[in-house]
């Protein structure tokens, strides 16, 4: 851009170094205005950041993330405590609130948002997977579990045939038997769960918020590794569950419908679903059982012959009892009882097998991430909870599904 010094144009007779110098004073006074600027916008950031912390963690700490924090600031920050904790905090509750009043203190990413770092922890609740764990009915049922931390992908060898024994006459050669292997592999999906906390709760130690987020978010994870261990689509991350692997062209699993309309199943049909495990030389090693929605197992527990004697039970007010047919059964809300087949749609999905034969890999930590300024223009903290998990069959055949059954 061409500077003209004043005058310069009336013929006033600047000289030519005189017109440089006075652009370059120009240029000078921009360059400090915008460092001054630029310094004030700094400033004005900084504090901004300050007061949302100050106010979120109702603390005098002012801590931010580690790459705009000044030395002395840093000093300020709050030290980040082991997962292993030894001061007295116990469970996933006091770990949430710990986290929460420390979360300005790390950076989420390294990447620089618009005001700055995001300061945002992650922790590790190891007591938090071991009740998962053991929470998850599949896993009750004998569904083989495995730990899938520090690695990509989990490869697990099965025997798709077994060797052949052969009658051998003296001085004859034994005939060679091939038994066949396969593979069957879980790949870690990240399963998530985000949950929005008023603030209030989170600073008051009386309030059971933190209880709230830890039953919540296992109640929900453990939900959606059930569901898609039984319907899971295989769309997107989710996996393929039974019923889904069923319908895939040349499965082994027996998946049959009880009509194009649906029925009413009878004691018949779920001991054809124990003939079609049996049949298949599966072997049942105390795992093998029923699951059934809650509905369901209702409907069999009420089925009376034909003189009015209840089957499964002696009185009208007595249980069921902890076996049908001489197996073993659980039940789950996580069946629906409102599947359509053709012209009803009160049908429900009945699996039996022999539950070791599934698969469910898992890491062996929950991730926490508290971030309290997404949601401070209206006074919430949002917290997600998430971890990595897959499930697969190991054995088709150890597996048996009715369909269309009207209960």
């Amino acid at each position: 851009m061409k500077l003209k010094a004043k005058g310069y144009a009336e013929g006033e007779g600047y000289a030519e170094d005189e017109i440089k110098e006075n652009a370059a004073a120009i240029a000078e006074d921009v360059a400090r205005r915008v460092v001054e600027m630029t310094e004030q916008k700094r400033i004005a950031r900084d504090e901004l950041r300050r007061r949302i912390a100050d106010g979120v963690n109702n603390a005098k700490t002012v801590a931010s993330a580690s790459h705009d924090l000044p030395a002395t600031a840093q000093k300020r920050s709050a030290p980040r405590r082991s997962a292993n904790r030894t001061d007295g905090l116990t469970g996933f509750a006091d770990e949430v609130r710990r986290i929460y009043r420390n979360a300005p203190s790390k950076a989420m990413t390294t990447q620089i948002g618009a005001a700055g770092g995001f300061p945002v922890n992650q922790e590790v609740a190891e007591d938090f997977v071991e009740v998962l764990r053991n929470e998850l009915f599949l896993t009750q049922l004998g569904a083989k579990f495995y730990n899938m931390d520090g690695t990509a992908m989990l490869t697990i060898p099965k025997a798709t045939a077994d060797t052949t024994a052969y009658w051998v006459g003296e001085g004859s050669t034994v005939t060679e038997s091939e038994p066949l292997f396969g593979f069957t592999t879980l790949v870690p999906r990240a399963i998530a769960v985000r949950v929005a906390v008023p603030n209030r709760f989170l600073a008051a130690e009386s309030m059971n918020a933190n209880q709230h987020i830890e039953e919540s978010g296992r109640f929900k994870i453990r939900e959606a590794i059930n569901r898609a261990a039984l319907f899971g689509a295989g769309g997107g991350a989710e996996p393929v569950g039974i019923d889904t692997q069923a319908q895939i062209t040349g499965s082994a699993i027996t998946r049959t419908s009880l009509g194009t309309n649906g029925r009413k199943p009878v004691l018949g049909d779920i001991e054809g679903m124990i003939g079609d495990i049996e049949d298949a030389n599966v072997r049942k090693d105390g795992t093998a059982g029923f699951l059934f929605s809650r509905r369901a197992a209702r409907f069999f527990g009420n089925m009376k012959d034909a003189d009015g004697n209840y089957i499964l039970r002696n009185e009208a007010n007595s249980a069921i009892g902890a076996n049908i047919l001489g197996e073993r059964y659980a039940t789950t809300n996580l069946i629906p009882n409102d599947d359509t087949v053709g012209t009803n749609d009160d049908n429900t999905t009945l699996f039996y097998g022999v539950w070791s034969n599934l698969a469910i890999g898992m890491s062996n930590q929950i991730e926490v991430f508290v971030d309290p300024y997404t949601l401070s223009s209206s006074l919430q903290t949002q917290i997600t909870i998430y971890t990595y998990a897959d499930v697969a069959v190991l054995h088709e055949e150890a597996f048996s599904i009715r369909y269309g059954a009207r209960v």
